[in-house]
């Protein structure tokens, strides 16, 4: 899900995400600005968003379908451009 406004820093300085994962809500901070919530329970079709406008369909089923526990994975490094993390922090709510 795009983000309500881009609040991305310039290359060179550290950006700070806060992911908030409660149940099927996700909701996405990014320096200090709330950008996107998504509530997965809306996405029932794969590869179709809830207004029913398609999107790349790279997941075998819905995230209405996809399990709330389990494996915590990072992505990056789009095109040739290097990506760096630092201060990984997760808690349980």
């Amino acid at each position: 899900m795009a983000p309500a406004k881009s609040m991305v820093k310039k290359p060179g300085e550290w950006n700070r995400c806060a992911i908030t994962c409660k149940g099927r809500h996700i909701d996405v901070v990014l320096n200090g600005e709330h950008v996107t919530s998504m509530d997965m329970a809306l996405w029932t079709e794969k590869g179709k968003n809830p207004d029913g406008s398609t999107v790349p369909s790279w997941l075998s089923r819905p995230a209405a379908e996809l399990e709330t526990k389990g494996r915590i994975g990072f992505q990056g490094k789009h095109a040739a451009a290097p990506i760096f993390f630092r201060n990984i922090r997760i808690k349980q709510l």
